[in-house]
């Protein structure tokens, strides 16, 4: 049942995936700390000694990637979302692609 999801009438926007990962990592959603705490462990994708980068990546069958994370820095956080869409490169687009573009920004 891996990917089920990925091609159902289920949408969400970069600025959605971005709006819900703020509000579990600003501590305003039911899961406790301890479990946000865990989700940031796993996904911390970058640590150098200023920043820390975390993300978690996502590609479709239809030409569709994205990576969704947030960079910490000196105690602030910044959100993002990098999402790619090309239906004639189907093969090429993948969320490593999404997250390699992130991670050269971010840093």
């Amino acid at each position: 049942m891996n990917g089920f999801w990925l091609n159902s009438s289920l949408k969400i926007s970069p600025s959605g995936q971005v709006r819900i990962l703020a509000r579990i990592f600003e501590g305003k959603t039911i899961y406790s700390d301890k479990s946000i705490d865990v989700l940031k462990n796993i996904m911390l994708v970058d640590d150098n000694s200023t920043q820390k980068i975390y993300g978690k990546t996502g590609s479709g069958s239809n030409g569709e990637a994205w990576f969704v994370g947030f960079s910490e820095k000196d105690g602030q956080k910044d959100y993002f979302a990098i999402y790619l869409y090309d239906s004639t490169q189907k093969e090429v687009v993948s969320g490593k692609i999404a997250k390699e573009i992130a991670l050269e920004v971010m840093r």
